[in-house]
């Protein structure tokens, strides 16, 4: 394996472990029970667009130079990854009995005073 390799393996990695952290674990297991889910607008379409299209030129790179087959599919896997983390997950809020997840950051309530966050 090269370091290119080893390079998108971590990727992977961290972004399936991020998607099973957010799809499960904070919906499931951190803080309680959930109480209320509020769906919020996805951000960053272009950004995972553009990476995307990045991994595309790498593909095609690796194609045209004669890399290994390792490689196209690590890219395939990660350019996988990154369509579900642009376009098909959803974010949310979700609104626990002691406080709040927002940008899987827990804000207790006891926190908010005045409309700031001390």
């Amino acid at each position: 394996m090269t370091v290119t390799d080893i390079g998108l393996v971590v990727m992977i990695v961290i972004a399936l472990l991020f998607a099973v952290f957010d799809e499960f674990i904070v919906d499931y297991a951190l803080r309680g029970k959930t109480r209320l889910r509020v769906p919020l607008r996805r951000q960053g379409r272009l950004d995972g667009l553009i990476f995307i299209l990045l991994l595309l030129i790498l593909l095609y790179k690796n194609i045209t130079t004669g890399g290994t087959v390792v490689t196209s599919t690590l890219i395939l896997i990660l350019g996988l990854m990154v369509v579900y983390l642009a376009y098909i997950r959803r974010p949310r809020m979700l609104f626990k009995t002691e406080g709040f997840f927002y940008g899987n950051v827990f804000i207790r309530y006891s926190r908010i005073k005045n409309g700031v966050v001390e």
